[in-house]
């Protein structure tokens, strides 16, 4: 073999080499991204999930107070429309809880406080009803009015123990409720029943995927059967430019060792040194031992020559882990965030409560939480639009933001607020509470009418949960309300 030949062999098995490397690492950046992504995906499930879980709760709580309260049970017992509609409307939400009705013991409707002009209609023989005329509490998705419906009922019980009617609570299962729940989250739900054309969202963009989700878990029997709940996830873009990018590279390093392979030594030279830089970057990137910034940083100083091909692949690099950066701080900022308030969210406050619970079990130090609630909220979406009463949300979280002293504030859910405050004892968190009274009642909000909110307070004792603890203040909030409203009350243990 003559001289030549075997320079030219010399030089391309080190090439071929580094072409190995490169494509191999770059497959690792890919299963990193994907595991990443599937993460993410997860996350976003996650999330589905808990408000889903979260909806349920808490129409189970509003299905047993207006079921339990004393003057809704005498107002079913004596067939009173005229307190039995006004009650329901308290809790009617146009989306959420956008059907509510009372019947008395033999099925027949007394109110309905969505549509308060209709009433004496038969319903004992609704199957969900008809379990709560048999004593049982219902809940599932039910065909009403023509269309499927999320909906409990409940028995209304005199004294415990005599039963006067029911009452049901729920919403349609459209499109806009999907919308609702899944808002924020990057998901499409689609829905099928049988019986029913299938419920989905607005239709995605590009390829999709559908995973299989159990969203609406039905606890009774008589409740329509589901053929399918899926969930729609977008296409990997990042992933799928990855691979685009990844193939690009096999293409360039083929067309450089064909270059290498007339250029000799000096093309060797030229291409070699910084493929090798590039696989240790890239090696201290799958390994984790560099932060994606540091790693940015370090791949824009060794490639500062826009014309060679690596240093095209380096800026390529830096550029998509830009974005995955970019995904991931987003993704954790909306995972803790309440979109509308730009406070702490339900779920970043469960996380919190559970910390600062364990730390001050663990040093002794005092902690307390308090739940605000504006007073009368409906009254201004219903007087001035939602938009006037998403303005009266915004600043009253930003009133507390600003007056908390050391804790945690955020949106517990509708218009009710929720402090965490470590180290602070009852009283110090009773004159929190009065200063964000105070503060509210004398905020000129821009809609002609002032506002004023409501209160309850407690401090953590020894076997408390995060339940216990909330449950306690929200006593406390129920007790303002019943007296009058615009106050704080302290509920202790």
């Amino acid at each position: 073999m003559r001289l030549y030949w075997k320079i030219l062999l010399l030089a391309l098995l080190p090439l071929l080499l580094a072409l190995a490397l490169g494509f191999f690492r770059l497959e690792v950046i890919v299963r990193f991204q994907r595991s990443g992504r599937e993460a993410a995906d997860e996350l976003k499930m996650a999330l589905l999930n808990s408000r889903f879980k979260a909806y349920r709760e808490d129409r189970s709580r509003n299905a047993a107070v207006l079921a339990g309260a004393n003057d809704a049970v005498r107002a079913v017992q004596n067939s009173d429309t005229g307190f039995l509609v006004p009650w329901g409307e308290l809790f009617l939400d146009p989306l959420r809880y956008s059907l509510i009705f009372f019947t008395d013991g033999d099925g027949i409707v007394l109110a309905r406080a969505h549509d308060p002009y209709r009433f004496g209609d038969d319903m004992s023989g609704h199957p969900a009803v008809a379990a709560a005329l048999k004593g049982r509490r219902s809940v599932g998705l039910f065909e009403l009015d023509g269309e499927p419906a999320l909906l409990e009922t409940r028995p209304v019980m005199l004294y415990g123990e005599i039963q006067v009617g029911t009452v049901g609570i729920g919403a349609p299962l459209t499109k806009e409720l999907l919308a609702h729940f899944s808002e924020g989250t990057g998901l499409g739900v689609e829905v099928e029943i049988e019986g029913f054309p299938p419920i989905s969202m607005e239709e995605c963009c590009g390829n999709t995927e559908r995973k299989s989700v159990a969203l609406f878990p039905s606890v009774s029997e008589e409740s329509l059967k589901f053929r399918r709940i899926e969930a729609v996830f977008t296409e990997d873009e990042l992933g799928a430019d990855l691979r685009y990018f990844q193939r690009n590279l096999v293409v360039t390093m083929l067309l450089l060792s064909v270059t290498l392979l007339s250029g000799l030594f000096l093309l060797l030279r030229r291409y070699l040194r910084p493929f090798s830089l590039l696989v240790e970057d890239v090696t201290l990137l799958s390994g984790n031992q560099e932060d994606f910034f540091e790693l940015r940083k370090r791949l824009a100083h060794n490639y500062l020559d826009t014309s060679h091909e690596v240093s095209v692949i380096a800026h390529s690099l830096s550029r998509l882990m830009e974005r995955i950066q970019e995904t991931i701080t987003l993704l954790e900022w909306t995972s803790r965030t309440d979109p509308l308030t730009r406070i702490s969210n339900r779920l970043h406050l469960d996380s919190v409560l559970e910390q600062e619970m364990k730390a001050s079990a663990k040093t002794g130090s005092p902690l307390s939480v308090l739940i605000f609630d504006l007073d009368h909220f409906k009254m201004v979406n219903d007087d001035f639009g939602h938009q006037a009463g998403d303005n009266v949300l915004r600043r009253t979280a930003e009133i507390l933001k600003s007056l908390v002293p050391v804790g945690f504030v955020g949106r517990w859910g509708g218009e009710e607020f929720l402090a965490v405050l470590p180290g602070a004892g009852e009283e110090e968190a009773t004159e929190f509470g009065e200063r964000i009274r105070e503060a509210v009642e004398n905020e000129p909000f821009p809609i002609g009418r002032r506002v004023t909110i409501s209160a309850g307070v407690t401090e953590m004792i020894p076997g408390d949960t995060p339940g216990s603890l909330v449950g306690r203040a929200d006593k406390g909030l129920y007790e303002a309300k019943e007296t009058g409203r615009n106050r704080v009350v302290l509920r202790k243990a």
